[in-house]
């Protein structure tokens, strides 16, 4: 039987958003505090022939009529759990403006039902907002829209667009595998390097193929603003304090001879881009007021709307070099939960000259964990000093950040003689994770952190590492736990290996040597003496509390009982 209701309340937002766009709305406002439904606004509105704004606060809400010529037919797309302004398109109404509002807790797809005429869809997670940025150049060039898809709303994704006539869907940087699979049959284009910056090279090179570009946007991707998602111009995503490798390659060969900077915030890195890639940077950082008082108008910031991002950090811990053996020890540590990759370029001067040594490749630290990197010098004399410039990043290819230290060496005098041996490997499908044993064989005491190098999750490299330090006394063999994705049938067919590294040493946070092994990939074992005994002890339980009824009284009796307890009468 039909539900009426249900259907009513699925229709409505439906008929109003219909009615809205049959109105011809000259602008689309987004009011909502949700990245999504901004995003989503803005990227609907030109496809209809709208403009479109978006609140960025309640006070906002206040003055955001002073953008829009008076009686202009407005369509409000609001949040349903998280506006700005409730009942915000009947205020725009008072004030004299033809407006429509739409409220909706999922206006990505929502949006998407209503634009019958857009046949080119851009498939990405939402989990990495800044993908959003560097799709929508390209999908406003094409007339295409960008949907929101992960392994929970797949099935809803898959069936609306298998109501559609498609010229082109693209799957843009990582997505659930179930995303994949589910729309394998509409042979989607897919643009996934594993890195953002190569992902973003690749969406830029398409667009110029399609509208050719020899001026570019740059950016981070951590913002929404309205030129950023216009089309006028591609996005090229710069670091927040260097130029991804990748990126400056591309900035050379592409013909690309402006780049606009949109905010102030990365006019370090845009410096770095003019002066070693040689192209002109401009800086678009705020617009006139709104309101203007007095003879000079004044400068407000420009509309930007926040989306997610990596809090990473990075701190240099100590800067040592140890005598014993002539070698540079150089700590740092990550403080936040989120793990990171770090390539490190360190100068040392002393009166006999300079040398410079550092990482080849990038290297894995995770989240809260300390590491030592050690390099092989010559003899320094005393006060010798150190510089230090190492990018970090959340990927090796995407080492965006940077941290800068001068300081004079601390010299040291240590031995370190702890050996350490990795014995078996062994993943907890219930856990997600892997159980590492590991074995202190030398005569002193050891500290040791353990990772799991290059395991492939969802077609994709990624490391993990233990998040404590462990602790083994001489002799001692400890079964470490590395917590991981859940890895699913197919990623375990992918890993027929693992490798394993342990960073150990004598002093806590200062772990100065390596050591790895590679163990087939294996499962742990079910331990059937334990659940014997959860058997076994349940049977116990069953025993002691199922009762048999007396068919005389009704009395419950235990079970081993052969009379009622309270007539007498057998059981």
């Amino acid at each position: 039987m039909i539900n009426l209701k249900r259907v009513v309340l699925v229709l409505l937002p439906l008929l109003i958003l219909a009615n809205a766009v049959n109105a011809n709305p000259a602008y689309v406002i987004s009011n909502s505090a949700d990245w999504r439904d901004v995003y989503s606004s803005m990227m609907y509105a030109p496809l209809i022939g709208a403009q479109g704004v978006f609140l960025t606060s309640l006070p906002h809400a206040a003055i955001i009529q002073y953008d829009l010529p008076k009686g202009a037919p407005v369509l409000v797309l609001s949040s349903k759990t998280q506006p700005y302004a409730l009942g915000f398109g009947g205020t725009l109404q008072s004030q004299g403006f033809a407006a429509q509002e739409t409220i909706s807790d999922n206006l990505n797809l929502l949006l998407a039902r209503n634009l019958t005429k857009v046949t080119g869809f851009i498939i990405m997670d939402d989990l990495y907002g800044y993908g959003a940025i560097s799709v929508a150049p390209y999908a406003a060039a094409k007339q295409s829209y960008v949907l929101f898809a992960n392994k929970k709303n797949i099935n809803q994704i898959a069936n609306f667009l298998s109501t559609r006539k498609l010229t082109e869907v693209l799957i843009y940087g990582q997505v659930d595998r179930e995303v994949r699979t589910r729309l394998a049959t509409l042979n989607p284009i897919t643009i996934n390097t594993g890195d953002r910056y190569s992902d973003n090279i690749e969406i830029v090179k398409r667009y110029i193929a399609l509208k050719g570009a020899s001026q570019v946007l740059l950016s981070n991707g951590e913002f929404i603003e309205a030129q950023l998602i216009s089309g006028t111009e591609p996005v090229l995503f710069i670091g927040n304090a260097n130029v991804p490798d990748q990126t400056s390659s591309y900035i050379k060969s592409s013909g690309i001879k402006v780049g606009v900077l949109i905010g102030n915030e990365l006019v370090s890195t845009a410096t770095i881009v003019r002066r070693q890639l040689g192209i002109s940077v401009f800086v678009k950082f705020g617009r006139g007021a709104r309101t203007p008082k007095g003879a000079i108008t004044t400068v407000e910031d420009l509309d930007r709307f926040p989306m997610p991002k990596y809090q990473l950090r990075l701190e240099l811990y100590s800067l040592r070099f140890n005598q014993a053996n002539n070698q540079l020890e150089v700590t740092y540590h990550n403080p936040v939960a989120q793990g990171l990759y770090l390539k490190g370029t360190i100068t040392l001067r002393d009166s006999t000259g300079l040398q410079t040594v550092g990482d080849l490749e990038p290297i894995y630290i995770e989240g809260g964990e300390y590491k030592t990197m050690v390099y092989d010098v010559k003899p320094l004399l005393e006060n010798a000093t150190a510089e230090l410039f190492t990018i970090f990043g959340e990927a090796p290819k995407s080492l965006e950040y940077a941290i800068r230290a001068t300081v004079t060496l601390e010299r040291i005098n240590i031995l370190d003689s702890s050996d350490l041996a990795i014995i078996d490997a062994a993943y907890d499908k219930g856990k997600a994770g892997f159980y590492i044993t590991i074995e202190n064989k030398g005569k002193v005491k050891l500290y040791a952190r353990i990772e799991i190098k290059g395991l492939i999750v969802n077609d994709e490299s990624k490391d993990y590492g233990s998040k404590n330090t462990t602790v083994l006394e001489p002799g001692q063999k400890i079964t470490v736990f590395v917590k991981t994705d859940a890895l699913s049938d197919y990623d375990i067919s992918q890993n027929p290996t693992i490798n394993v590294v342990a960073y150990y040493g004598e002093r806590e946070q200062s772990l100065v040597k390596t050591t790895s092994a590679e163990f087939p990939f294996k499962t742990v074992q079910p331990d059937f003496v334990f659940y014997g005994l959860v058997a076994l002890l349940v049977l116990i339980l069953l025993f002691f509390t199922l009762r048999k009824k007396c068919k005389e009284c009704g009395t419950k009796n235990f079970r081993f009982k052969k009379t009622c307890r309270n007539c007498g009468q057998p059981l």
